[in-house]
């Protein structure tokens, strides 16, 4: 979590009014910063990438937003699994 608020003030900082070649929505920047991640791509290489890319101070705080708010449901429902679970384990106990 620390690792994709670094990239994402990375990205705020490194960020200038650049013009866009070809605009990405929030969600397109949330894919390639977890797919970066996941491949092992620095941060600064990411920044730059995302700020050659036309991504915006704004759209950087957007799309992290976005990205908190995706792995907040994420762990809703891995709770509600939980939960599901232990209850079904707790109704098949035998007293």
């Amino acid at each position: 979590m620390k690792r994709i608020l670094t990239l994402f003030l990375i990205v705020c900082v490194t960020t200038s009014s650049a013009v866009a070649q070809g605009v990405m929505t929030d969600q397109q920047v949330v894919d390639y910063v977890k797919n970066g991640l996941a491949s092992g791509k620095s941060k600064n290489d990411m920044a730059t990438e995302l700020s050659a890319r036309g991504v915006t101070r704004q759209q950087a705080k957007r799309a992290y937003e976005l990205y908190q708010q995706q792995m907040a449901e994420v762990m809703v429902l891995r709770l509600q699994r939980l939960l599901t679970v232990h209850m079904w384990l707790g109704e098949r106990r035998v007293p």
